[in-house]
């Protein structure tokens, strides 16, 4: 299986400005936003790397969750191709 990397988006957060994590937190209602808007017409997903730092996995995915309620962005749903890793 191969990945052709002109297909894949990288949001890196940009080094000396501030927490990683909170880049993340901040970025993916919009990022949730774009993917919902082009599923049905493209073959595609998002994956979210985010810092465990102190936080459980649970955790984190809360937070993503109340950072899309804050956006008026509703939840993933589990039918939904996005999938949250953290480094914990």
């Amino acid at each position: 299986m191969g990945w052709d990397s002109r297909r894949i988006r990288i949001e890196r957060a940009p080094g000396g400005t501030g927490s990683d994590e909170q880049f993340a937190r901040t970025k993916f209602p919009t990022e949730l936003s774009a993917y919902r808007q082009n599923r049905n017409r493209v073959a595609e997903a998002l994956v979210v790397m985010i810092d465990g730092d102190n936080r459980s996995l649970e955790g984190r995915i809360a937070q993503l969750s109340q950072a899309c309620q804050d956006n008026q962005e509703a939840s993933p749903e589990q039918s939904e191709r996005v999938t949250i890793f953290s480094a914990c």
